[in-house]
Order: C-alpha cells, then structure tokens, then sequence
C-alpha cells in the first residue's frame, strides 16, 4: 500500500513538473518579429521617452 501511494505521488510530481514546462514550448510562428512597446506614466518622462525613441531608432533602423 505505502509503496503505490509512494509511486502515485512520484507521478504526480513529474507530470506538476512537465506540464507546465510542456506547454511553454513550441510558440506561434505567427509573430513577424513587429513588437510595439507603449509607455504610460507621467508627462514628466514623456521628453526622455522621446530621446530613448530616437536613440533606439538609430541603432535598430530595421525596426
């Protein structure tokens, strides 16, 4: 009795462990690499925001 429940409990600590692991792979091929990156907050950051824009811009003109 003690050992089944013993290999019951192993089975389902695999099966928590693979699971999720499992499901995380094989992402959608879908994504064309565009990504969009909003920023929300105070007005007060909205000028270093531009500068980041620029700055990013002119190492990623393929963006």
């Amino acid at each position: 009795m003690f050992r089944s429940r013993q290999m019951i409990i192993r089975l389902l600590l695999v099966l928590l462990v693979l699971v999720p692991a499992l499901s995380a792979c094989g992402g959608d091929d879908k994504n064309s690499g565009k990504t969009t990156i909003t920023i929300s907050g105070a007005f007060a950051l909205y000028p270093l925001v531009v500068q980041w824009t620029e700055e990013y811009q002119k190492l990623h003109s393929d963006v």
